[in-house]
């Protein structure tokens, strides 16, 4: 995994803690959803404002590309932490030790088949050519052998 998988896995992982928490304090998510709502609007109104870049060509397109990026990233990431505040409040049950360790059970599972696959094909191409090798000296040793009586029979 990269950095930034890894980063944003962590950052969902705290919105499900948070979502858990809210819900074994018996707390209202209202709170937190009207907090994320004026932060999703503060983060609506960062704007780029170029300055002295009359003498670079096309510097206001990109500066309005950026300011989009961003708008996109900081909305994306803020709804992807409500997402995960809500699913965590929701689902309490998912984040219990017992499931946690099960559902890590499943994942080393399926990273070591995963890791199997490739040495799994080269250790039948290996059997392969092997069956092939064997098969041929057996073929050329009866040659050799019948080649062998032949001659004996033609010089008696």
């Amino acid at each position: 995994m990269n950095l930034v998988n890894i980063i944003l896995l962590v950052f969902l992982l705290g919105a499900f803690a948070i979502g858990i928490s809210l819900a074994d304090n018996e707390m209202e998510i209202g709170v937190i959803d009207s907090a994320l709502d004026n932060a999703t609007i503060t983060i609506l109104d960062i704007s780029i404002e170029p300055s002295n870049v009359s003498t670079i060509p096309n510097a206001e397109g990109l500066f309005m590309v950026v300011e989009k990026y961003l708008h996109f990233v900081g909305v994306f990431l803020f709804e992807v932490f409500r997402t995960g505040i809500h699913f965590g409040y929701d689902n309490p049950r998912y984040f219990e030790p017992d499931f946690i360790i099960s559902v890590i059970k499943l994942i080393v599972w399926a990273i070591v088949i995963s890791l199997l696959i490739k040495p799994a094909f080269y250790v039948l191409i290996f059997i392969v050519m092997g069956t092939g090798f064997i098969i041929d000296k057996i073929k050329s040793r009866r040659r050799r052998d019948k080649e062998a009586t032949n001659n004996a029979e033609i010089n008696s």
